[in-house]
């Protein structure tokens, strides 16, 4: 059951506080035209994220530790995907999280939340 409902920038860099905490944020991707498109997805994430394409595990960096950034691609046919980027941060001694996600190309995002 969410705690809170928030709407996050299509693309965003974020410094967390030093506490353990978890989200989800959902997208839905748009490829227009008729020819399938590549798109590139980079993720940061201090401690774990996961990132879903049409309900499919296509980044798993779940297991923990320092911010680290990572970059995806996935071929996508004409049309709407759904996307869903999902976060936890385990707080200890060491500081600050941070989180961050872009998209290229940026047009793709319908919404984000």
């Amino acid at each position: 059951v969410p705690v809170r409902s928030d709407t996050f920038p299509a693309t965003f860099d974020m410094t967390l506080g030093n506490l353990t905490q978890a989200f989800v944020a959902t997208s839905e991707i748009h490829v227009s035209g008729a020819d399938e498109q590549f798109i590139e997805f980079h993720i940061g994430n201090d401690d774990g994220a996961m990132l879903l394409l049409a309900g499919q595990i296509i980044f798993d960096g779940w297991e923990g530790g320092p911010y680290g950034a990572s970059v995806v691609g996935a071929l996508l046919s004409p049309g709407n995907h759904s996307l869903e980027l999902r976060y936890w941060n385990q707080a200890t001694f060491l500081g600050n999280s941070r989180v961050s996600f872009d998209v290229s190309p940026t047009n793709v995002l319908l919404w984000c939340e």
